[in-house]
């Protein structure tokens, strides 16, 4: 894969933060608005888009559900990309950093 492949896999810090607030707003109508709710469970793509216009970028690949357990997505990045590690790194500190930065934040 080249370095032009990995780059258009990647989402800016911008567009995760857009996302990440039309999220906060998706919860907070799927509460209060049961036809939302199912829409959001059923198409989050179409919920999203109707209800505040919000294109999901095409690096994410969400599905909601009802379930209190939290799902969790891992990829293997390609060789050379920002998450390389060099072998000293793999074992210490700096990969448990690196996960530690994953964990879900809940509201």
């Amino acid at each position: 894969m080249t370095n032009d492949e990995t780059s258009d896999q990647t989402i800016s810090e911008e567009a995760f933060n857009e996302f990440i607030m039309t999220w906060v707003k998706a919860v907070q109508k799927a509460w209060n608005d049961p036809a939302f709710h199912g829409s959001l469970t059923s198409n989050p793509q179409a919920a999203l888009k109707q209800a505040f216009g919000y294109d999901l970028p095409a690096q994410l690949d969400i599905s909601v559900g009802n379930e209190r357990r939290i799902g969790l997505t891992l990829v293997i990045p390609p060789r050379g990309s920002d998450l390389d590690f060099d072998k000293d790194s793999v074992g210490g500190s700096s990969l448990a950093t690196l996960l530690s930065r994953i964990q879900p934040k809940l509201c």
